[in-house]
């Protein structure tokens, strides 16, 4: 019982902590234990009025930039909601609201690199910065690898290798997506992977300390765990969230 009760208080202090992070970073747009979970909001288009930001900065703070083919993907963020889709070319689109959330784009020897060097001291209030990678339709990548603070990630109709993905805090949705390797570490946040590859192939480890674990529907309350037929491997753990996998 005791053991039960010091659970909770961690878990409490651990959320409230989260929270303030989150709330500093997002200012008003943080909605706590919506749908049982952190929520972020983006807001109606997603960035305040330029005149209202503190940042005075006259420099674009968007991009919309056809890219050499790549068939790596390497993103390092701060702050940042990430897409990725197919479409008819290479390509990358985004925006942000402050200038130091700026993203540094470069595609070098077939790998598409995005840095945000976000380290300004002072970084209260509403912080936002949203990009869109798309690739041809019946592309195949090699390599996806995410490390990301805070923010939401979503893939839709991708086709990889391997993808890995480390983040803090954000909701993770990889949908119609075909891998050969997934590993996926987020602290705080849902993750859902839905692929169309007979998971019977795959060595599965799922593992939630705080949330709900369910495969093809079916609950396994924090854990689960698959030897599998062949060398493929899914990999998901999370502090906070659920976990769901189809």
């Amino acid at each position: 019982m005791k053991k039960t009760i010091l659970i909770i208080i961690l878990v409490l202090i651990t959320a409230g902590c989260i929270f303030y992070g989150t709330k500093k970073h997002f200012g008003n747009h943080v909605k706590f234990f919506d749908h049982g979970l952190i929520n972020i909001e983006l807001g109606d288009d997603g960035f305040e009025d330029e005149e209202k930001s503190d940042d005075n900065s006259k420099e674009s703070r968007s991009i919309d930039q056809t890219l050499e083919k790549f068939s790596n993907i390497k993103i390092d963020s701060a702050i940042m909601e990430i897409r990725l889709e197919t479409g008819d070319n290479f390509s990358i689109q985004g925006s942000w609201n402050k200038s130091w959330l700026r993203p540094e784009v470069s595609v070098n020897n077939g790998t598409l690199n995005v840095l945000q060097k976000s380290r300004k001291r002072n970084n209260t209030g509403n912080n936002n910065c949203r990009i869109t990678i798309t690739i041809p339709e019946g592309s195949k990548l090699s390599d996806i690898t995410i490390d990301s603070n805070v923010g939401e990630i979503k893939f839709r109709k991708i086709a990889a290798e391997d993808i890995q993905i480390d983040l803090n805090v954000g909701q993770i949705s990889l949908r119609d997506v075909n891998f050969e390797n997934v590993i996926i570490d987020n602290n705080v946040g849902e993750v859902s992977v839905d692929t169309d590859a007979n998971l019977d192939d795959y060595e599965i480890s799922l593992s939630s300390d705080v949330g709900q674990v369910n495969v093809n529907g079916r609950s396994y309350k924090r854990s689960y765990n698959q030897r599998g037929s062949g060398k493929n491997r899914i990999k998901i753990d999370t502090n906070v969230g659920e976990i769901n996998l189809k």
